[in-house]
């Protein structure tokens, strides 16, 4: 079992109208993710920014030098913080993911 505290920041007002529980289904979906990659880390923390193209845009060309936005970026901190159970970073774009979702004609949930 594993005991992770994932710390879900809404940074962008859009992520409070959907019809479903996106911090339930975050918590979810990073259990879910741990557990099937077999991560030997049983315990730790994990940040989600749930934030929009402007500020993954921002993210994108600052760290990555590519000058657009993104559905998900991710920021580890190293083998000292992962040592000490810290994960990083998860940040998503409500607006690409989206578009992503009507242009694969799935759900956002998806």
């Amino acid at each position: 079992m594993f005991q992770f505290d994932i710390i879900i920041n809404q940074e962008y007002s859009a992520w409070e109208n959907l019809s479903f529980d996106i911090e339930k289904v975050t918590r979810e979906t990073i259990l879910h993710t741990l557990e099937n990659l077999h991560f030997s880390l049983r315990e730790g923390e994990v940040s989600v920014i749930l934030a929009n193209d402007e500020m993954l845009h921002h993210l994108n060309k600052t760290y990555r030098h590519q000058d657009k936005s993104t559905n998900v970026l991710s920021f580890g901190y190293g083998k000292k913080a992962l040592d000490a159970g810290i994960l990083g970073d998860i940040f998503l774009s409500f607006e690409t993911v989206e578009r992503e979702s009507i242009k694969q004609k799935k759900t956002f949930h998806n």
